[in-house]
């Protein structure tokens, strides 16, 4: 159970960086200062993070609290939905629609906000984050 709760106390923190970095994606979206590189970067930030939910998903399937599994399983579906979008029309979506280019923009800071306040819950409610007893 220690490596569940040490593997899940990471989880979740990485969680709340990869909040802050949508947070900063979509900031420079709305500014019109986000450059390829960047672009690049979350790119691959996400697919990694990605990655990193599958693993948890897969190792921590029986765990008992299945409030747990709740961030994991979001960042998989929402990741697919928007990878299946963007290959289905690529970025002639985002561009012949100026409506819904924001609109994704707004969802994707609501989201990523409600990302990290969902993740530091399950820190503080599962106490993730208090140290070893001695």
């Amino acid at each position: 159970m220690e490596k569940e709760k040490r593997l899940l106390k990471i989880y979740f923190i990485v969680a709340i960086f990869y909040g802050l970095l949508g947070l900063a994606d979509n900031l420079l979206l709305l500014t019109s200062k986000a450059s390829q590189i960047w672009a690049d970067f979350a790119f691959y930030a996400s697919v990694m993070f990605i990655a990193f939910s599958l693993m948890i998903l897969a190792r921590l399937w029986k765990v008992k609290d299945k409030i747990l599994l709740v961030l994991p399983a979001y960042h998989i579906i929402l990741f697919s939905i928007l990878l299946a979008i963007n290959f289905a029309n690529g970025q002639k979506l985002l561009t012949i629609t100026p409506g819904f280019y924001w609109s994704v923009v707004f969802y994707s800071l609501a989201s990523s906000a409600a990302e990290i306040a969902w993740a530091g819950y399950i820190l503080k409610r599962f106490k993730l984050l208090a140290g070893r007893k001695r």
